[in-house]
């Protein structure tokens, strides 16, 4: 009697699956490195402008000066968390049959990231060079 091939094999990662999910984390990690120097550099220059002023800030204003403090601290914690869950998701949504799943968290972390650079840059006006 002759066996019969496992039909219910263990699905794995193919190199082109592999591959988008790298091009895909490479985007995120793009777009991470835009919003660290974003806040890192751009938000302590307007923080100085507005110490000088000594007005009365909005709390918009203050909730972006406090993130980009925290940024300034702490950007290893958030940068590294960010990677490792990142990569990890688009890797484990490669295994999923249904591609809107991916395409959510991947068009998802992108509006995130754009939506707070932008929301940084509408707070403190900033002008784009």
């Amino acid at each position: 009697m002759e066996a019969k091939p496992a039909t219910s094999a263990r699905r794995g990662l193919s190199v082109t699956q592999y591959l988008m999910a790298l091009l895909k984390w490479l985007a995120h990690l793009v777009a991470f490195v835009v919003l660290l120097l974003y806040s890192v550099k751009i938000v302590p220059r307007y923080i100085m402008f507005f110490e000088d002023q000594d007005a009365l800030l909005p709390p918009v204003t203050i909730a972006v000066i406090n993130f980009s403090n925290w940024m300034v601290s702490y950007w290893y914690l958030l940068g590294l968390g960010f990677l490792l869950v990142d990569g990890f998701v688009l890797l484990a949504l490669e295994l999923q049959r249904r591609a809107w799943i991916r395409s959510a968290w991947f068009t998802g972390v992108l509006l995130a990231v754009l939506m707070a650079i932008g929301w940084m840059t509408f707070v403190l006006e900033v002008p784009w060079i």
